[in-house]
């Protein structure tokens, strides 16, 4: 692991134990952070090139300065310094609390070459609370993210009609692909209902999964889940530490997110079943995705009101 990665867990990284009132940075934070040694270094560079001379400040320097130098030069304001300076004495922790992962997932961050480039390609653009996540824990092999991924969205609640049309959808992508000697893997959250059915007809076609989980431990309870993950056919991806328990405010805040790294990760996306109103996670997640251009909608073409409403916003319409 490189210096900026360890810098980057000193300062992102969540404990599994909640007893420290000492929050890690959030994701807008943490892209403050960045922005303002890019600015520093009078950087007209990409996002994440933080370096431009041998005189210019590198990420990983930030274990080397003091208060002084993050509100004077880097212009951070105090109660932001303030913190950053006491998360980065956080490296013999963040070390047990690795350690205590291994079992589940392990870590990569945003200056790891295993990081998934698309939401930093996808999401980099955005404004900072929308941007690529500092860090994701993950289970399974990252070499997986290297092909081109279908994204399958939609309600929990469903009727077989639902259900079947999924398949069925799932097989002719597979179909599709498997005439151009090509190989198409499917991304979705994990969820009951679209998602889930979406996952396990992908794996039955032994077509590769990621999945951003909603909770990486409740995942790796399924045993189908746990074979296709050893068979290097499934990549789990969360931003949430697996050992956490999440607040309610957290579990929201985290499937909001979820449902725009799938968008993030998809060529393009397949909206099978949704509700309308900012109440529904899939609504709300496809209408970010065409606002902000993150990948061509597909939505079926069915007389739900979410669907209905999501093709007038741009969704393409399919039978």
């Amino acid at each position: 692991m490189n210096s900026k990665s360890s810098v980057t867990l000193a300062l992102c990284m969540d404990f599994s134990s909640t007893s420290s009132d000492l929050k890690p940075l959030s994701n807008a934070e943490f892209h403050t952070l960045l922005e303002a040694i890019k600015l520093y270094n009078g950087a007209e560079s990409e996002q994440l090139n933080l370096f431009q001379s041998d005189d210019s400040f590198n990420f990983a320097f930030l274990t080397e300065i003091d208060l002084r130098f993050l509100e004077d030069k880097l212009g951070i304001k105090s109660e932001l310094s303030n913190r950053i300076m006491a998360l980065l004495k956080r490296s013999a922790a963040i070390s047990f609390e690795i350690e205590r992962l291994k079992s589940i997932a392990k870590v990569v961050t945003v200056f790891d070459d295993g990081y998934p480039q698309k939401l930093k390609c996808r999401l980099g653009k955005l404004p900072k609370s929308m941007r690529e996540p500092a860090l994701l824990y993950f289970c399974g092999d990252l070499g997986i993210q290297k092909i081109n991924f279908v994204g399958f969205v939609g309600a929990r609640n469903i009727d077989d009609s639902d259900k079947d049309w999924t398949e069925s959808a799932i097989k002719r992508i597979y179909g599709k692909a498997k005439n151009e000697k090509d190989v198409i893997g499917i991304v979705s959250g994990g969820a009951e209902g679209i998602d889930q059915i979406s996952e396990y007809a992908a794996l039955q076609l032994s077509m590769p999964v990621i999945e951003f989980s909603k909770n990486m431990k409740i995942s790796l309870d399924s045993l189908e889940v746990i074979d296709a993950v050893q068979d290097q056919n499934m990549l789990l991806f969360s931003e949430v530490n697996p050992l956490r328990r999440l607040s309610k405010y957290e579990a929201m805040a985290h499937f909001t997110n979820r449902n725009k790294y799938i968008y993030a990760m998809s060529e393009y996306a397949v909206v099978v079943k949704s509700a309308k109103g900012s109440k529904s996670g899939t609504w709300k997640g496809a209408t970010e995705a065409l606002e902000k251009n993150i990948c061509k909608v597909y939505v079926r073409n069915a007389k739900y009101e979410g669907n209905v409403d999501l093709i007038t916003r741009g969704g393409v319409p399919i039978s």
